[in-house]
């Protein structure tokens, strides 16, 4: 029996799991519990309780304000390693909301970062200049690690890495959603990852908007793209399971594209399922489905073993 595993197009914003247990209803703050806020570096007692926007995103569709005691709430202020390039945002009231998965996604009002999905952050409970309640968000943001295809000085034609004139830094535009604008990075790494596909074959993709896009994600950085020949919208390639290309043009200008390996599902039905039985298995193996993530997450207890009827 062949086991076709179900494509990344599930969800691929895979969230964190922590020892098998979800984060879900988990809030770090900065300094001070549920029903404080912070005043002149001091946490003090707040009788009407802290607030924050968040969306319950398995039955409630809008953004409201839930109290925070509602969340348990770790205290842990963050550090980011600011001497590796990690960059260190503030972001206030109406720029971000807290996702019940646990982590943090900025709105349209932080401009160009709108999308972005952050795990690593803490929310301080103030008092305005009219001693009404507001609330900010501290966040540590990774820069973008590009996988490229070819060392420096080198471009894929032909599926081959050959001599060619390359932007260098390489630097593709990275957005957090498929309409943003592209993220302004500060830093790009950059590091040679070779791409050879042995059954399914090379796919080119230009970098176009809301086609073919590159996304900073709490997983680190995801291609997106719209892949006609399955029946859903899109299609998510994490790293290391694609690798970038950049030429430099003759008038300055650099062009970028994604290079995946790609097989088509009925393709791929055809040369695995042939005289054989095939089982849709909703998660890949070693994985089983989150009831409150609505995710696949892995597991020790992810046996495989459906019951099959050999009668007619």
């Amino acid at each position: 029996m062949v086991t076709a595993a179900s494509d990344e197009t599930r969800d691929a914003m895979t969230e964190e799991v922590v020892e098998g247990v979800s984060k879900r209803g988990t809030v770090a703050n900065c300094f001070c519990d549920a029903d404080e806020v912070y005043v002149d570096g001091v946490c003090h007692p707040y009788p009407e309780g802290t607030v924050v926007h968040i969306r319950d995103e398995m039955y409630n569709p809008i953004i409201v304000l839930k109290n925070m005691t509602e969340r348990r709430v770790i205290i842990k202020d963050l550090e980011c390693d600011t001497e590796n390039e990690v960059m260190m945002l503030n972001f206030s009231r109406g720029q971000f909301r807290l996702r019940d998965r646990g982590d943090i996604v900025l709105s349209e009002e932080a401009g160009e970062f709108d999308g972005l999905r952050i795990k690593d952050y803490c929310i301080t409970h103030s008092l305005d200049e009219h001693r009404k309640r507001t609330w900010t968000v501290k966040v540590c943001v990774d820069p973008p690690k590009i996988p490229r295809c070819c060392p420096p000085g080198q471009a894929m034609k032909d599926n081959v890495c050959r001599p060619a004139r390359t932007p260098e830094p390489l630097a593709p535009p990275t957005s957090a959603d498929p309409y943003g604008p592209a993220i302004s990075w500060p830093h790009i790494k950059t590091y040679e990852k070779p791409l050879n596909c042995s059954v399914e074959s090379m796919k080119d993709l230009p970098l176009i908007p809301e086609v073919s896009y590159l996304a900073s994600h709490t997983r680190g950085l995801v291609h997106i793209w719209n892949a006609e020949e399955t029946d859903y919208k899109f299609q998510y390639r994490f790293d290391p399971k694609f690798c970038v290309d950049g030429r430099q043009n003759l008038n300055g200008s650099s062009s970028y594209s994604v290079k995946v390996c790609f097989e088509s599902p009925m393709e791929q039905y055809h040369r695995l399922c042939t005289e054989k039985l095939c089982v849709r298995k909703c998660c890949a193996l070693g994985e089983i489905l989150d009831n409150v993530l609505h995710l696949c997450v892995p597991s020790s207890a992810a046996e495989f073993a459906p019951r099959m009827n050999t009668t007619s």
